[in-house]
C-alpha cells in the first residue's frame, strides 16, 4: 500500500496522551515533510502479543529500531512539564538515542506550541529555565518496577542521567 514504507523516524511518546494530541504533534512536527515514514509503537508491533513481551525483547527492539532509523522524535506535552520525562520507558528510548548517536527532535502540537510562546512571551529565560529545572529523567515511573531497574542500570552503566536531561535541554 503507499502509505506503508520503510520507517526513517522513532516515535516516542508517553502512553498516558490522547492519541489525536499526538496525531497532532506529530502533523506539526512532519507538516513540511508529509512523506515521512515513521515507526509508532502502536502500529509497529502486535498490541496483542505486547502484554506477553518481557523487557529484554522492548528493549532490543526500541534500540534496534532507533539505531537503524537515526532520528528519535519525542512528543512533548505539557511543554513546562513533559509527560515523557516521568516515564521510564521515554527515558530509555531518549537513552537509546543518546546510546545510538542519533538526532533527538521534540515534536509539540500546535496549542501547545502556541501555550509555549504565550507563556515565554514575558520573561522567557526564566520560565524556559523552570521547565528544565522539572525535567529529572532519573525519577521516572514505570508500570512495571522491574523494567524501571532495568532501564536506569542501562543508563547508569552507559550515557548516565545527566546526558539523557541534557537532550531535552539543548532542544529549548
Amino acid at each position: 500500500h503507499d502509505a506503508v514504507g520503510i520507517a526513517t523516524v522513532f516515535i516516542s511518546h508517553a502512553w498516558k496522551y490522547k492519541f489525536l494530541n499526538v496525531v497532532s504533534a506529530l502533523r506539526s512536527h512532519f507538516k513540511d515533510k508529509l512523506d515521512t515514514v515513521v515507526w509508532f509503537d502502536l502500529f509497529s508491533n502486535n498490541q496483542h502479543k505486547a502484554v506477553d513481551l518481557d523487557y529484554h525483547w522492548w528493549s532490543n527492539t526500541f534500540q534496534s529500531a532507533i539505531r537503524q532509523f537515526g532520528r528519535t522524535v519525542m512528543v512533548m506535552s505539557p511543554w513546562n512539564d513533559p509527560i515523557p520525562y516521568k516515564r521510564a520507558w521515554c527515558i530509555f528510548e531518549a537513552y537509546a538515542t543518546a546510546a545510538t548517536n542519533s538526532t533527538f527532535e521534540i515534536a509539540m502540537s500546535d496549542d501547545d506550541r502556541k501555550a509555549f510562546l504565550n507563556d515565554v512571551s514575558d520573561n522567557p529565560q526564566e520560565k524556559i529555565d523552570k521547565m528544565l529545572a522539572t525535567i529529572q529523567a532519573e525519577k521516572s515511573e514505570s508500570f512495571k518496577p522491574e523494567d524501571r531497574e532495568r532501564i536506569f542500570a542501562s543508563i547508569e552503566e552507559s550515557v548516565g542521567f545527566g546526558r539523557i536531561n541534557a537532550m531535552v535541554f539543548e532542544q529549548y
